[in-house]
């Protein structure tokens, strides 16, 4: 993968050699962090992830798409907990 700043970039070709390579190592399983370069390609890491049977964690957009489990906030959760708790205001 290459970077030059401010911007990573990387040909598919570079995932499934990273993949390989974790399965060469016998890495026991993925963690997908939240970069762009990362989440934009959530759907490759998916279908490699699958392939080479590597449990993956990511964030929630990476959990959509077949990941095991996700890292971060729940903000949708988090928005209906405090709908629940909030005073109701009525306009007059």
């Amino acid at each position: 993968m290459r970077r030059s700043p401010g911007n990573w970039s990387a040909h598919p070709r570079e995932f499934e050699a990273a993949f390989a390579e974790m399965v060469r190592q016998s890495l026991g399983a993925v963690a997908i962090p939240d970069y762009p370069l990362f989440v934009n390609n959530r759907l490759l890491h998916a279908e490699l992830a699958g392939k080479h049977q590597l449990p993956s964690i990511g964030p929630s957009d990476v959990v959509l798409t077949g990941a095991l489990m996700a890292y971060g906030v729940d903000f949708t959760s988090g928005r209906r907990a405090l709908a629940k708790i909030a005073p109701k205001r009525t306009v007059a």
